[in-house]
Parts: structure tokens; C-alpha cells; sequence
């Protein structure tokens, strides 16, 4: 298990257990007032600022012993009882939680004694024993993040920085992508890699070894309160084009909107350029609109179609809703003969079946260009 930190008013639960193979049992889950290592349970139970639903996770509480509750395993699969902060819970509030297995026909009750005192065997290779704690707003805001992201030139190495200051131990987590003004890339377009991670105490980093392309956190750092000063070093390759790369840290302290955030951007200088992609939308005679994906090659411009949608037989004409370039203001009107306009489609979500004669329906488009086809 690991230990959860929540925000008033957030649902959340530690880590699931992981189970070797497909086993079948119980698993027991213990919540109490004070840590686990009184077998008289004089303290267990929940305290009031936290509630414990576990129907919705087909678990149930364990009958005549406070805070204790089983969810059945099965080839393992298994529920874990997720455990609600209430609104007025104060900073530093804290549960402490304990985990149990016990094998399909074995004494549940054995297992239950276990996760009472699981604070007595956990240990670093296997944690049975985490607590729940609150962290408030206002307390996460105490910790900060700020980036320095120099621009990086074609096939070369460039270092760039966070700087943390953490007043409670969490995670940075650094992610990339491409920025509002230019198209979304793929994964494995961009030849940007990280390369190494200095800073923060040792062994607690671990840069992605794929493309920061490919990957939603490229780096993770476990780091413990105080001042830290993270460098990343960023490898472009030969041919990479001229992307404007957006940064985005996060100290993730709580399972909260309000952990400490930063973003900033850099370009990479190149001689190479962006290559815009064009989709083509095609509807076929039985009204499936197929798309195909631009590749920005002119000797094999669209990948493979794929089946994006269906009724579109009804429409009598399909065509441009805006300029191939212009992004998020959708990409495909429709027309139904009985009026002079009908529902709209864009590349994300085609607007279904149902409109109103007479009316245009939109949706909402990715940055990546469209055209019609029928």
C-alpha cells in the first residue's frame, strides 16, 4: 500500500495491493484512529471527518468490528473501499489504513487480526500498513514549482531546470506537448529525449527512456520536504523539426486540483519545419463516414481508414464548415434536403442523428485540419 493524502471533499484510496497471479480470497481492510499495532482495537474505526462507501466496490463491512471491511477477489480482481474526506476535515486530519489477504477457504477472522496490526509486519519491500491524511488547500499552496526552459537547438543537448520548494514530501512530474498554435503531434514524430536528471536526493528520479512525445509523465521525481533543484537534459535529434514544446510540472502532494503547477514553453530551433496533416472525412453510400488521417507525406498522404461514424446517408451534401487551417471552430457541415441547413460535425465528435430541421448543431475541433469528401 501506499500512503494517500486528500484534499476536504475528494475521494480517493491507496495504491491496490498487487496479487501474484489469479488467486481467489478476501481481502481485509482495516481503518483506525491510531496506528496498527494494537491488537485490542481500542481505537478502531472511522474517525468523523471520513467515510467509507464500499457498496459501489463490492465490498461490505465486516460485521460487530468498527472499521473493518472485505472485498472478494476473484482470478485477482479485486475492489478496494474508497474512502471520502468530508468539507470541513482539517489539515493533518489522519486514518490509518491496513490491508490483509486471506486465501478462498482459509479463517477470514485470521486475515481480519492481521490487517489490525499490519503496522507491525509492513515493511519498505511490502507496505501492508499506509495512512490517509488531509491536506488542505491552503497547505498546498505553501509549496512551489517554477521552471526554466531555454530554447534547444537541432541535434544537440540542452539542460533545463524546476526548482521545488516542498513543504510536504510528493512526486514532480514533467510532461510535454505541443502548444495551442501548431497541430498535435504524434508519439513517434518527435526526436526529443531526456537524457539525464541531476538534482534531488539520489536514486529519486526516473526519467522516460521514449520520446517526451510518447509518454504523459517524461520525468518523476519522489521528493522529501525542503528545496530542491531538479535539471533535465533534453537530446534532440538530426531531423527534428521546429516545435513549439509546451512544459507542464506538477508537485503532486495530494489527490487535489490544487497541487502546485507550472508551465512554460520553448522552441526548438531547426531548419526543418512542421508538417501540417490534413484529415479527409468520406462518406460511403450505406452512410458510414469513414476518416483517414493525414501523414504529411505527399507520397502517401492518409493512413488506413477507419470507421468513424454512421447515418449520414440522410445528409444531401457535405462540405467545409471553415478554412483548412483555421482550428477549433469545427470542420464539417451537413445539409438535410428538407432544409437549407442541418447538423455539423468535427473531427472529434460528428453531432448525432436527432438535430433540429432548419438549425446548425456544432461540435469542437482538435488542432489538426479536416476536408470532406462524399
Amino acid at each position: 500500500m501506499s500512503n494517500l493524502y486528500l484534499e476536504p471533499g475528494y475521494t480517493g484510496h491507496p495504491a491496490d495491493p498487487p496479487l501474484k497471479g489469479s488467486p481467489e480470497g478476501t481481502y481485509v481492510y482495516a481503518f483506525s484512529k491510531q496506528p496498527l499495532t494494537d491488537p485490542s482495537w481500542a481505537a478502531g474505526g472511522l474517525p468523523e471527518w471520513l467515510t467509507v462507501d464500499p457498496p459501489s466496490y463490492a465490498c461490505v463491512a465486516y460485521p460487530d468490528v468498527p472499521g473493518i471491511f472485505t472485498c472478494p477477489v476473484a482470478r485477482g480482481e479485486h475492489g478496494q473501499p474508497p474512502v471520502y474526506a468530508h468539507k470541513d476535515a482539517v489539515n493533518g486530519a489522519t486514518v490509518y489504513e491496513g490491508v490483509a489477504f486471506a486465501p478462498a477457504g482459509s479463517d477470514i477472522g485470521v486475515a481480519v487480526k492481521a490487517a489490525q496490526v499490519a503496522a507491525t509486519t509492513s515493511g519498505p519491500a511490502r507496505p501492508s500498513a499506509a495512512v490517509v491524511q488531509i491536506k488542505t488547500p491552503e497547505q498546498l499552496a505553501k509549496s512551489t514549482v517554477r521552471l526554466s526552459t531555454p530554447n534547444v537547438l537541432v541535434n544537440s543537448s540542452t539542460a533545463q531546470t524546476v526548482q521545488v520548494h516542498a513543504e510536504d514530501a510528493g512526486v514532480l512530474a514533467l510532461s510535454f506537448r505541443s502548444t495551442p498554435e501548431e497541430r498535435k503531434w504524434d508519439s513517434t514524430e518527435v526526436d526529443i529525449h531526456i537524457t539525464s536528471v541531476d538534482g534531488g536526493p539520489a536514486g529519486t528520479c526516473s526519467p522516460s527512456a521514449y520520446s517526451i512525445a510518447a509518454v504523459e509523465d517524461a520525468v518523476t521525481c519522489d521528493l522529501p520536504e525542503g528545496d530542491h533543484t531538479v535539471s533535465y537534459t533534453l537530446t534532440t535529434g538530426a531531423k527534428v523539426a521546429a516545435w513549439k514544446v509546451g512544459v507542464d510540472a506538477e508537485y503532486r502532494i495530494a489527490w487535489s486540483a490544487y497541487n502546485p503547477k507550472s508551465a512554460s514553453t520553448f522552441a526548438v530551433t531547426s531548419p526543418y519545419p512542421v508538417r501540417e496533416r490534413y484529415d479527409l472525412y468520406a462518406r460511403r453510400s450505406n452512410g458510414q463516414l469513414y476518416r483517414y488521417l493525414g501523414t504529411g507525406n505527399g507520397t502517401a498522404p492518409y493512413q488506413a481508414s477507419t470507421l468513424y461514424d454512421f447515418g449520414w446517408d440522410q445528409y444531401s451534401a457535405l462540405t467545409a464548415l471553415s478554412p483548412l487551417t483555421v482550428h477549433e471552430t469545427g470542420d464539417v457541415v451537413a445539409r438535410v434536403p428538407a432544409a437549407p441547413c442541418g447538423t455539423s460535425a468535427a473531427r472529434v465528435a460528428p453531432t448525432a442523428p436527432g438535430h433540429v430541421p432548419g438549425s446548425v448543431q456544432g461540435g469542437t475541433s482538435t488542432p489538426r485540419s479536416s476536408a470532406p469528401a462524399t
